[in-house]
């Protein structure tokens, strides 16, 4: 995996003042793997300094990384959250309450989709990740629908769902 080189830079910079740096992600996540690899870098727990640095995986579950960093001076954290995910987030909170299903369009393996349904999942109960029309659930003509599409889906498979369902006459926005 390419490392993005920003943040090779800001860890060695760390590195070089000999600052802790602690990382927030996914153990097994390749960004993780590759993060931990470098020296004076650990996986975060609740222990720091007033020196430590904090940077994260890009695709971290935004709301599990909000209540992580809630207490923690800003000074101190370098976000790397991807800002579509965070948008797409903001989104799926916001949506009126007339919406009875959300599809979120993305790959099963994906964090950022993944991210995506376990918000459309608190919001509400009748959410579907799928990565293809055969994973759609019965739809009635009047269903309201959002569709959400992570980063992880391709113009091609999101315009295919959205075909589909409009074809079907329900409601998409």
């Amino acid at each position: 995996m390419e490392y993005p080189i920003y943040r090779v830079c800001q860890i060695l910079i760390c590195i070089n003042k000999e600052k802790q740096i602690l990382y927030i992600g996914e153990p097994d996540h390749e960004e993780t793997v590759t993060a931990l690899s470098f020296p004076n870098v650990s996986l975060f727990n609740s222990k720091i300094n007033n020196d430590s640095l904090i940077i994260n995986q890009t695709s971290f579950d935004y709301l599990k990384y909000n209540k992580i960093t809630q207490k923690i001076n800003k000074n101190q954290i370098f976000e790397n959250i991807c800002p579509n995910i965070k948008n797409r987030i903001n989104e799926i909170l916001n949506l009126p309450k007339n919406i009875n299903k959300i599809f979120i369009i993305g790959s099963h393996t994906s964090s950022n989709a993944n991210s995506l349904f376990k918000v459309a999942l608190s919001k509400l109960s009748s959410s579907y990740l799928i990565s293809c029309i055969d994973e759609i659930p019965h739809i009635d003509k009047s269903d309201n629908i959002f569709i959400g599409c992570s980063c992880s889906a391709s113009i091609e498979q999101y315009n295919s769902i959205v075909e589909f369902i409009t074809t079907n006459n329900c409601i998409c926005k």
